[in-house]
């Protein structure tokens, strides 16, 4: 039996932020599947050290500031997005 609810599920509409997020999970968690809305970030294997890479690519792919441990406080793929949906032109420009 699969273990990840993920794979059996029925395709859901994923905004761009989630698309986007989903590939950068599926990518540092290996996951054979993309994550749905509703996954939970350390329930699909995720933990502090990929927390902390997951963070660093959004920031880098979404050019925000999120804060440390934003994962943390939203853990499914859904409230992630609305975090960096909301955090979308704050970075820093660099010089």
């Amino acid at each position: 039996m699969n273990s990840n609810p993920s794979a059996t599920a029925t395709p859901q509409k994923l905004t761009e932020t989630e698309r986007r997020i989903a590939a950068l999970w599926k990518d540092v968690l290996d996951t054979p599947e993309l994550p749905r809305a509703e996954d939970n970030f350390f329930a699909l294997g995720g933990d502090s050290t990929a927390m902390v890479m997951v963070e660093l690519q959004i920031k880098e792919a979404f050019l925000v500031d999120l804060p440390a441990g934003a994962v943390l406080g939203a853990q499914s793929l859904r409230e992630l997005s609305d975090v960096v949906d909301k955090h979308i032109g704050s970075a820093s420009p660099t010089v």
